[in-house]
């Protein structure tokens, strides 16, 4: 679960988003909806620790039911490098891949990136290539080649392959056509649901807030509401 009660978001010296308060439950998903340029994303990146807050207040991460609370404002940069690398996960709305790696490739980065052992790389990214349910082999064709829908499972893919505790998600879909956007945000949220992992999504699509989220907060200006 992630808490956050009396923060102040932004860059530099510019408030973005005052008295922030948030309250993202363990296992469910969390819609983040408002206008564009209202400051989603900013919150979204301080959610997830890739920005900081500008004020004090309470900034929690409880991993477990039976874990203390970890205040997440006051963490020292390699701490909070630790934490994103072994609980957190992203995905992007431009996806964000190596683009001359294949697809396999780029699934696997994370698990590299920690050491693991080949064989389990192999049977992790064998899995999550099921689970999104890829129609054509990728393999040995940089993921540039790949259509919009294509990378952004690899995207999510390779968000998953780590086994995050909890997946930030921003405007994952906006860059699809509806079609694939509907076709990729079924898996999406079919696997995190299966794997009850935590996400926050922030989106334009209030469709998809509402069939797929427990919860949903709205900006307003630089004020942030819950809706539902």
């Amino acid at each position: 679960m992630l808490i956050a009660e009396g923060l102040s978001v932004g860059y530099g010296k510019t408030v973005i988003l005052k008295d922030v308060s948030i309250a993202v439950p363990r296992g469910q998903m969390t819609a983040i909806v408002g206008v564009t340029g209202g400051g989603k994303s900013t919150l979204l990146q301080t959610l997830g620790l890739l920005a900081r807050p500008l004020a004090s207040g309470r900034f929690d991460y409880i991993a477990a039911p039976d874990s203390s609370p970890l205040p997440l404002a006051t963490l020292r940069q390699g701490q909070r490098n630790h934490l994103i690398r072994s609980d957190f996960a992203y995905v992007f709305q431009r996806v964000e891949l190596v683009n001359h790696w294949d697809a396999r490739s780029n699934i696997s980065l994370p698990l590299l990136s920690r050491g693991v052992p080949q064989p389990v790389i192999d049977e992790t990214v064998r899995e999550l290539w099921d689970c999104m349910h890829f129609i054509r082999p990728m393999d040995g064709r940089p993921v540039a080649q790949l259509s919009g829908g294509e990378r952004q499972r690899v995207g999510i893919a390779r968000a998953l392959a780590a086994q995050p505790t909890v997946v930030f998600a921003d405007e994952p879909f906006g860059s699809l056509d509806p079609h694939t956007a509907n076709d990729v945000m079924e898996h999406f949220f079919r696997v995190l649901g299966e794997r009850a992992i935590t996400g926050v999504l922030v989106t334009h699509d209030l469709e998809a807030a509402w069939n797929h989220c427990q919860q949903e907060y709205q900006i307003h200006e630089t004020s942030l509401e819950r809706t539902r």
